[in-house]
């Protein structure tokens, strides 16, 4: 039986943005994950590495030693594409530290390998570097992990979750964070608000050609139940003083309980932000996010061309759009929009567009967020570059010569690292106030 166990949430890659390094956001399913093996006898921590970085300033030999990590059974990474140079580089240093340290991996890279096609060199690199890969529904993967005898480099899989398996944040394990966790983007500028994020839900109904949660959750939805919604937001609230609750699943309007959790926030006394695509918002919607002291709404628009909304099967008609920027700000809601740019089939037209829209139309919007794709393992996106030769799978494969890089994967044949860069420079330096 193992006695002890350290989660680690590696960096991502980094973007260009003034305010890149001012909001951090805590990997809630780590968190999640500590809270549903509490009743486990197994000591549990949680590192964030941006956070240890800022209050040590350690690099990352001297961050990964033995006393920094403690005495540990189990070290285990969350993995996102971004954030494999990192994680071969800690891995190789922890092995040469102390070898006895058994290493697991769970999360989106990991599940999009091991679920995916065309994926064949990245497996092997990935049984190379984790003694153990946990995939599917973390919380019973994990246990199952922990409770049951393993065999050398296996796959561990689990069943389906349901509402009444999924935990809220365990947030005293990461106290030590908090100051560095500040609001989304546009709530830094001038606003005093305590604000922390949380997720109500797992997966996503869409299936969006660039987005892992179809692989992972095939299309479907698991809420936390009714009760432990009821019950956890009061406490969350009143625990760390929270003016203002970021509610950051994937699409809020997806959920059946989005009415009820929007009345228990605003019961409290709290307002709080929310993710959505622009065809979920109406006059209704508006009226009673207005009633329920929602300040905040994220649009996610993604692209503007319409042979790329195809593309990645994400349909976003601009007269829609424009009703819901217009019903949102009519309504003193601030709005986000959130773009990607380097999809597979991106041009400079298509990336003009989204300039055009912006320039035209600032009245509508407070705040721009513009994220550069990264081609994750088990995604469309991933397998048509590969079927239609842009890449080989060896490009594709995160190594640990690219950790300095701000990306850690190509992205487009047409544009390059810099030139996506710069074009992200460029909207961020021009569009957000």
């Amino acid at each position: 039986m193992y006695r002890s166990i350290t989660f680690i949430y590696p960096p991502y890659s980094n973007i260009y943005s003034d305010h890149s390094f001012q909001a951090f956001l805590p990997q809630l399913g780590i968190l999640e994950l500590l809270n549903s093996i509490k009743d486990l006898d197994i000591e549990s921590k949680y590192i964030d590495v941006q956070c240890e970085e800022r209050i040590h300033g350690s690099s990352i030999t001297t961050f990964l030693n033995i006393d920094r990590l403690g005495s540990n059974d189990i070290i285990g990474f969350y993995t996102q594409t971004s954030m494999m140079p990192w994680i071969s580089n800690a891995i190789n240093t922890i092995k040469k530290t102390d070898p006895r340290i058994t290493i697991i991996g769970g999360g989106p890279y990991l599940s999009g390998v091991f679920e995916g096609k065309y994926t064949s060199l990245a497996k092997r690199k990935c049984r190379s570097l984790f003694d153990y890969i946990l995939i599917g529904e973390s919380e019973k993967t994990l246990r199952s992990f922990l409770t049951k005898k393993a065999n050398s480099h296996s796959i561990f899989k689990s069943e389906r979750l349901s509402g009444d398996s999924l935990k809220f944040p365990l947030w005293e394990k990461a106290e030590k964070y908090l100051e560095f966790y500040k609001p989304a983007p546009n709530w830094i500028k001038n606003n005093p608000q305590k604000s922390l994020p949380i997720l109500f839900s797992r997966g996503c109904k869409r299936a969006c050609s660039f987005c892992l949660a179809k692989t992972i959750w095939k299309s479907r939805i698991v809420e936390k139940n009714t009760e432990l919604i009821s019950s956890e937001i009061p406490n969350f609230i009143k625990s760390y003083g929270l003016d203002h609750l970021q509610i950051w699943d994937d699409d809020f309007f997806l959920l059946e309980k989005s009415d009820q959790i929007s009345e228990i926030v605003f019961s409290n006394g709290k307002s709080y932000s929310v993710n959505t695509a622009p065809n979920e918002i109406n006059k209704e919607r508006v009226k009673s996010l207005q009633f329920t002291n929602c300040t905040n709404v994220l649009l996610g628009v993604e692209s503007l061309d319409s042979s790329i909304q195809d593309h990645i099967r994400k349909r976003v008609n601009i007269n829609n759009l424009l009703q819901a920027c217009q019903l949102l700000k009519s309504a003193d809601i601030k709005v986000t929009l959130s773009f990607i740019i380097g999809f597979p089939n991106e041009t400079m037209e298509s990336i003009q567009k989204i300039k055009d829209f912006l320039t035209n139309h600032k009245d509508l919007y407070d705040y721009v967020l513009l994220n550069i794709l990264s081609l994750h393992p088990g995604t469309r996106c991933y397998e048509f570059v590969l079927k239609n030769g842009q890449f080989k799978e060896s490009e594709l494969i995160p190594n640990t010569a690219r950790i300095g890089e701000p990306y850690s994967l190509p992205t487009t044949s047409i544009f390059n690292r810099e030139t996506l860069q710069q074009l992200q420079k460029d909207i961020y330096t021009n569009f957000n106030k």
